[in-house]
């Protein structure tokens, strides 16, 4: 490898016909694929700049079909931006091991059957399959990635959601460069540091040498290796699990030439980072420079007097008056005038024009920068650990956040992947504050339901039902985009398969309203009979389906995104000669530290069966040590929603 003076990872061994005839994995009988080895190793070089060059092997044994999915690589590529040229890929090799009768046969890729995917923010992807897949596959593939984006290096995992028997990562740090280290995930790596002699390849360029050569300099070498390491796979309620996968990142704190002896500091407090975001395109006097919408804001906000209702009336003229170009990021490409009138824009665009609006309407506004669920959280300083701009406007001692670029959000309601962690505020004197993008909008679901329950196990209901803050707000994402009919249909399907009489539904247009509806329906026959008895669950569709926890153990916290509450009240009407024998007994739970409680109760009122139950949780982020509380208060749900009523025939 280039620049490489000795390397300390292990090396790959020869793949042997029993390696080939191996059923299941050692560790985990389960596993339907698994990573037999994984390395990276990254060198520096000097071209027009410095540039990072990372060599990836990886070979991975697949047992079955379930792990068909891991033939399919996808290399990801930073685009080209106004400073920094696209990343490339070369030297790539892949080929497919199958045992054939007694002998082990080959088949590797060529170069056209690599391929470019569409691009999709600032990435793209080099993509191919690995050829002639088969149960018992072993899949070998490698690459080299050149890079100018030495600031930020590509995060190096160690975990994944299928058995690693072995990963290791190598990198040798010229001494002009200072790197700080994060460490993610919970198991054991080996981690061992050098420092050595490196020679570092010199390219000739346009305004640099006239020829190729090489520099000797000292650099500190990182050896990072994980040996067996069992998966981490996603449960439910955890949004990017990459996020406590095994891993680690280095971000760049400071450079110095070779004449020099201290390091000059890059984004070393959050203010260094806020004060990069400002001078890109000028973007801090941009900000201050709003004249073209002084008019455009007077005349939306005159017929308002308080804080809240200007703020509202900007935000929708917005998002009416823009449309979002599908791209992230917290740049601007173009002057927000020619950003305005073209009425197209990035999210952090549309934002930041949000933001002057707002300050030329006299409020305290300021942007907000963020990072989605799918793009990681920050741990430090760093400038790539944002991807993502809203506003923020405080009021009355509140703070009010406002996306503009999507358009069903609301005051304080926004797209549930942005609610990840911390962002950071920018404030008009260039300072910065942390934000806690925790939401404290408590949202709730309210149902009333009354049956008729007739002799022969038919039903006829009618439904009243009532979604506030993010539930309407997920009604509204799941469902806006079908119509009318579409809709019924997968509501009848998702109710049991009832056929809908009648329906109303309010409030999906308008994501500051909360969403009710009101629905009759029926049902031909419903329960279980044996001889004389009637076995049915009393909360029909509106019970727990599955299970929302089925892992004994969880290693990563749970992440309700929003704290939340449901109250359901079910009145069953016997018609007939029917009568009760049995109802579920009434039931009160409440987890540790009061993070949320259910009550069911059931009572029998003449002819009348009534159901009440509510469920609160008070909090959206629950550390894995109360996961097994956790469970089994979900369990005790499950358990009691999906307990049947008993009814007699007479």
């Amino acid at each position: 490898m280039s620049g490489n003076i000795h390397s300390q990872i292990e090396k790959l061994n020869r793949i042997k016909k029993s390696d080939l005839r191996e059923k299941q994995h050692p560790r985990d009988s389960t596993a339907s694929a698994a990573v037999l080895y994984s390395s990276s190793e990254i060198t520096y070089k000097r071209g027009g700049r410095w540039q990072y060059v990372m060599e990836v092997t990886k070979r991975i044994k697949i047992y079955d079909k379930s792990g068909y999915n891991q033939s399919i690589v996808r290399i990801p590529l930073f685009n080209k931006t106004e400073f920094l040229a696209a990343d490339k890929v070369s030297r790539i090799k892949a080929t497919t091991y199958n045992l054939e009768g007694n002998k082990k046969k080959s088949y590797k890729i060529k170069d056209e059957d690599v391929f470019m995917e569409d691009k999709r923010d600032h990435l793209s992807y080099a993509v191919f399959t690995m050829p002639q897949i088969q149960d018992g596959s072993i899949i070998e593939y490698s690459y080299v990635v050149t890079s100018d984006r030495i600031e930020s290096l590509p995060t190096q995992v160690f975990q994944e959601d299928i058995p690693v028997d072995y990963a290791a990562f190598q990198i040798e740090i010229p001494r002009m460069f200072a790197y700080r280290r994060y460490d993610i995930g919970f198991h054991d790596l080996k981690v061992s540091e050098d420092v050595i002699n490196v020679s570092l390849p010199i390219e000739a360029h346009e305004n640099g040498p006239a020829a190729d050569g090489s520099l000797l300099v000292k650099a500190k070498q990182i050896v990072i290796e994980a040996k067996d390491v069992m998966p981490i796979n996603s449960e439910n309620f955890v949004h990017n699990i990459d996020n406590y996968k095994s891993s680690i990142k280095l971000e760049m704190t400071g450079y110095r030439n070779f004449d020099e002896k201290e390091y000059k500091y890059i984004n070393k407090t959050w203010d260094d980072v806020v004060t990069t975001v400002l001078e890109n395109k000028n973007l801090g006097e941009q900000l201050n420079d709003s004249e073209f919408l002084k008019s455009t804001t007077e005349e939306i906000t005159k017929d308002f007097e308080s804080p809240k209702e200007k703020a509202n009336a900007i935000l929708v003229f917005l998002k009416n008056k823009m449309n979002w170009n599908n791209r992230l990021g917290i740049s601007t490409q173009k002057n927000f005038d020619e950003v305005y009138d073209e009425g197209t824009g990035s999210v952090a665009e549309i934002n930041y024009i949000l933001t002057m609006m707002m300050r030329q309407a006299g409020l305290d506004a300021a942007p907000l920068l963020l990072s989605t669920r799918d793009h990681g959280i920050h741990v430090a300083p760093t400038l790539y650990g944002f991807n993502y701009v809203i506003t923020a406007v405080h009021i009355d001692d509140d703070l009010y956040l406002y996306d503009a670029s999507d358009e069903l959000s609301a005051p304080n309601l926004l797209r549930e992947e942005t609610l990840n962690w911390k962002g950071r505020i920018i404030k008009q004197d260039g300072s910065s504050a942390e934000v806690n993008l925790d939401t404290k909008l408590k949202s709730h679901e309210k149902v009333d339901l009354e049956i008729d329950f007739y002799e022969n196990n038919a039903i006829h209901g009618e439904v009243k039902r009532e979604f506030t803050n993010y539930l309407a707000n997920q009604q509204r994402r799941n469902n806006s985009s079908l119509d009318r009919e579409a809709y019924l249909e997968a509501l009848e399907n998702r109710n049991m398969g009832v056929s809908i009489l009648e329906h109303q539904i309010s409030g999906m247009q308008n994501p500051m309203e909360d969403v009710t509806e009101h629905f009759t329906f029926e049902v031909g026959e419903v329960g279980d009979v044996v001889q004389d008895q009637i076995y049915v669950n009393p909360l029909f569709f509106l019970a727990s389906q599955k299970p929302k926890f089925i892992e004994e153990d969880r290693s990563y916290p749970v992440d309700f995104s929003f704290p939340y509450s449901k109250e359901y009240n079910v009145i069953i009407n016997l018609k007939g000669n029917l009568e009760v024998d049995w109802v579920p007994e009434d039931l009160n739970v409440i987890l540790p530290n009061n993070y949320g409680r259910y009550n069911y109760s059931a009572e029998v009122n003449g002819n009348q069966i009534i159901i009440n139950l509510k469920q609160s949780s008070k909090t959206t982020f629950i550390h894995h040590k109360y996961y097994s509380y956790l469970k089994e208060f979900h369990d005790q749900v499950f358990e009691k929603e999906n307990e049947q009523i008993v009814l007699k025939k007479l």
